[in-house]
């Protein structure tokens, strides 16, 4: 993509897929703006694909969210502003090297994985996940999120950084 971006998605819809939006190996500087993801077996679907955002998108309805996967360039993306809800599974991670930056989203329903990754920061979030289970991770990071639901939590990995997060239900995990 020679840092460009190959991809602007603005204001379409992916409706009853069996990938909403499907990206592989040097899929970069993509954006998607606006958009409606639902009704999909996977609503997004990235595989070794860096530099890419999701910007206020509609990202509901589907078996999986979001399903992120590392590999020859996976780093380094944003999703910010969007609604991630009733999937059955909201984020899918696993084997990201370098970081996501995950702010600003709506994130209701569904369960939360992120397995073997570096780097990877939930800000300013309202999440209410069932179960939000981390292995194996570097610097995993949840600051200033509001859980609507306190989730059942099992974190493994290093340095994880957890501050200043609001619970509603009164109980911190």
């Amino acid at each position: 993509s020679n840092h460009k971006g190959a991809f602007w998605v603005i204001n379409s819809s992916f409706i009853s897929n069996r990938y909403g939006i499907h990206w592989d190996t040097q899929a970069e500087y993509n954006t998607v703006i606006g958009s409606t993801i639902v009704n999909n077996s996977v609503g997004v679907y990235i595989n070794a694909a860096g530099n890419n955002s999701f910007i206020g998108n509609n990202i509901n309805d589907n078996s999986t969210g979001l399903q992120m996967l590392g590999g020859a360039n996976d780093a380094h993306c944003v999703a910010i502003g969007n609604k991630i809800n009733h999937n059955t599974s909201t984020l899918t991670l696993s084997n990201i090297g370098f970081g996501y930056l995950f702010s600003g989203n709506m994130m209701y329903g569904g369960n939360m994985t992120i397995t073997s990754c570096t780097r990877i920061k939930f800000v300013d979030n309202d999440i209410s996940a069932s179960t939000i289970t981390t292995t194996s991770n570097t610097q995993l990071q949840f600051t200033d999120n509001r859980f609507y639901v306190t989730p059942t939590f099992t974190v493994t990995g290093n340095n994880p950084i957890f501050q200043n997060n609001t619970f509603d239900s009164g109980t911190v995990p």
